[in-house]
């Protein structure tokens, strides 16, 4: 009874499959995207998975275990690489261990044995810096967010609505709890009357048209962006950012940075 104990009741479910089925997060969303693509994730799957295979009998079985199901899901998405981890870490030490007993058994020579040693040592030294770096990039690092713009916007509050970023979203709900914001984590599968909210936020960031009937519809007067969206390299069209100055916008220097860019409309 305990997974109907959510804000989302019995629709949880919904919210999963809807979620899970979307594949426009897979590789617009940095924590949805297929874990084939960090290079340390691809070395923790690929040493646990090998290991097993080698070393567990009658490997076959693994695959209607809880890990080989938590497995799938973390191919799917980065996301699910911690409940990864957590169900099989206990099978990674426990088939290390066999690892090393059979390297023993081998009894090679001095000069074999010490390649195998350094070469296992290399990997693993490898493997925990590339995760201990991980980590710390994902700690809270005020330069990351939009520090200044929110510090503008408190001393000078949005005449309408904002436009921001994705990645702005909570942090901008936690700061400015008064704000309306247009978008953030829990949205981007969210659909009314088919209309998918995540393909509107592209719409307004990449094209013109969509961009001019959302700054009406949704009474938008701030628009708070990363210098990626509002400037993007090898764009074929007008940049957002440039389009914004050209039709009466204003950038805010001073609540802006080398990452981020707050614009206003002009009165």
């Amino acid at each position: 009874m305990a997974v109907f104990v959510n804000p989302y009741g019995i629709y949880v479910f919904e919210e999963i499959i809807r979620t899970g089925a979307d594949s426009q997060l897979r590789f617009k969303v940095t924590e949805w995207m297929p874990v084939l693509l960090p290079y340390v994730s691809v070395s923790y799957v690929a040493i646990t998975v090998a290991l097993v295979l080698a070393f567990k009998k009658r490997a076959w079985k693994a695959i209607f275990s809880i890990p080989s199901l938590t497995l799938l899901m973390t191919i799917s998405s980065i996301r699910h690489l911690p409940v990864f981890v957590a169900t099989s870490v206990r099978y990674l030490e426990y088939y290390q261990g066999v690892l090393i007993n059979k390297l023993k058994a081998i009894k090679p020579t001095k000069e074999i044995n010490r390649v195998v040693w350094t070469s296992l040592s290399v990997l693993w030294i490898f493997v925990i810096i590339s995760a201990v770096v991980g980590v710390r990039g994902s700690i809270y690092q005020p330069e990351k967010y939009p520090t200044k713009a929110v510090a503008y916007l408190k001393e000078n509050s949005c005449k309408g609505n904002i436009f921001n970023s994705y990645n702005y979203g909570g942090y901008l709900i936690w700061q400015l709890p008064d704000a309306k914001v247009y978008i953030d984590g829990r949205m981007p599968s969210w659909v009314n009357n088919n209309q998918n909210y995540f393909n509107d936020y592209l719409d307004f960031i990449n094209k013109e048209e969509p961009r001019k009937e959302q700054i009406k519809k949704y009474n938008i007067r701030c628009v708070l962006v990363s210098n990626d969206e509002a400037y993007p390299k090898n764009n074929k069209s007008q940049p957002l950012g440039e389009w914004l100055i050209k039709n009466n916008w204003e950038s805010i220097k001073p609540a802006s940075s080398k990452s981020y860019s707050l614009f206003i409309l002009k009165p």
